[in-house]
């Protein structure tokens, strides 16, 4: 059959297809109008930044901004906790459908509808019922329940934070006197007064040893050095009267007190002498007497001289012993130097971990200060931006719609 077949049958049936067609389009609009109105309330939320920037961030790789924070709400106001306490608080839950529903939280949620932005970050949340009040009370309790677990969560994460914070700063601080008591105990039992290595008395002490041992090791060495004199003039004469003129010629010897007062006694028997020989004869007494004189303080003069260099040799075992107490007494000193600077170190390491400690300390007591701060001037992530409102007019009853549905039906 072709189209004009059926539109000849049309038409020799019109008034069979008139009745059939209104009959469809009434009973149709009439079906569609009978269902139960529903109304539907809205209202808007947006994630404030508050006093800080919110927990999301442009993605480095793809330069895309990371919505999650915007879903994580979203999934929050419909969350199970949310919608019981919503149902609960308006009391929905006696009534149908919720009553009558097998779980009436997701009967709420198929009448609940969220949307998010990705232009702006504003919630979009409206709930459908069918009283306006119905709807408009369903929808406030929603937003109370889900405010309301949103600041019970953020007062858990403060009083945790809190608790946790409090208990570190109990912990540092004990640990800060424990560090402070040590280096005290330790500086008492050390003597320790000055923490530089350079400035105590024993640094002094062995400074002042040290001069010592530098004079003392150049007096030995001129005693030693005028015994190998002495050595020398004595192996270089076997005659007695030369061997003492070479020992005189040794400072150390020459300027001893008895020789310098028996070679001045000889020089002045030497000029007495003299005056005498222009007057007298060598057998005169008086010059037999004077000669006499000058031996005997020949005599004087050598064991004058002997006297010297016995004392140099008494004065170089002196210094040499003088040199072995005095080097025991260096080691005993650098022995105490160094137990004093391992000591030193010893503290440093107390110090250094009391200094530590107080900066951990200080940390935690800043760190404190700002979560209690923050815990009474965080406001809600979430704000209510534009209260729940609801039209007179049930958003599923449509007549122009229905109309037009059923023209085309019939």
């Amino acid at each position: 059959m072709s189209l004009a077949d059926l539109a000849a049958v049309a038409w020799r049936r019109r008034w069979l297809c008139t009745g059939v067609g209104l009959a469809v389009c009434i009973g149709l609009f009439v079906g569609l109008m009978r269902q139960t109105p529903l109304f539907e309330a809205k209202a808007k939320l947006a994630v404030d930044r508050g006093r800080k920037a919110v927990e999301f961030q442009n993605d480095p790789e793809s330069g895309r901004i990371e919505f999650s924070l915007l879903n994580t709400q979203r999934d929050m106001l419909q969350s199970e906790v949310a919608l019981k306490a919503a149902l609960t608080a308006a009391g929905a839950d006696s009534r149908p459908p919720y009553s009558t529903a097998r779980e009436p939280t997701e009967a709420l949620r198929q009448r609940m509808k969220v949307a998010t932005s990705r232009d702006s970050w504003v919630i979009q949340v409206s709930v459908r019922d069918e009283s306006p009040q119905g709807a408009m009370t369903l929808l406030q309790a929603t937003i109370d329940s889900y405010l309301a677990q949103q600041m019970r969560m953020k007062g858990q994460r403060a009083e945790g934070a809190l608790g946790f914070l409090s208990t570190q700063v109990a912990s540092a601080r004990e640990r800060l006197e424990a560090a402070r008591a040590a280096e005290q105990e330790f500086r008492s039992q050390r003597n320790i007064i000055d923490s530089d290595p350079d400035k105590n008395l024993m640094t002094e002490r062995l400074v002042e040893l040290a001069r010592q041992r530098s004079l003392l090791d150049n007096a030995l060495a001129e005693a030693e050095a005028a015994q190998q004199q002495v050595i020398a003039a004595r192996a270089s004469s076997s005659e007695p009267d030369a061997a003492v003129m070479a020992l005189q010629r040794i400072d150390a010897v020459n300027r001893h007190p008895q020789v310098v007062e028996q070679q001045q006694l000889l020089y002045a028997l030497y000029d007495h002498s003299t005056q005498l020989a222009q007057k007298y004869k060598p057998a005169h007494p008086r010059m037999v007497e004077v000669t006499e004189q000058i031996r005997a303080k020949r005599t004087h003069l050598r064991e004058a001289v002997e006297a010297a260099t016995a004392a140099i040799a008494v004065r170089t075992a002196e210094l040499k012993l003088q040199r072995a107490s005095l080097q025991d007494r260096v080691a005993t000193a650098e022995s105490d130097l160094n137990a004093y600077r391992a000591d030193l170190i010893r503290l440093q390491q107390l110090s250094e971990e009391r200094a530590t400690r107080e900066r951990m300390s200080e940390r935690l007591l800043t760190r404190l200060g700002e979560e209690e701060v923050a815990s009474r001037l965080d406001a809600s992530q979430v704000v209510v931006v534009d209260p729940p409102a609801v039209a007179q007019d049930p958003v599923n009853i449509r007549r122009s719609l229905f109309a037009a549905a059923a023209l085309l039906a019939g």
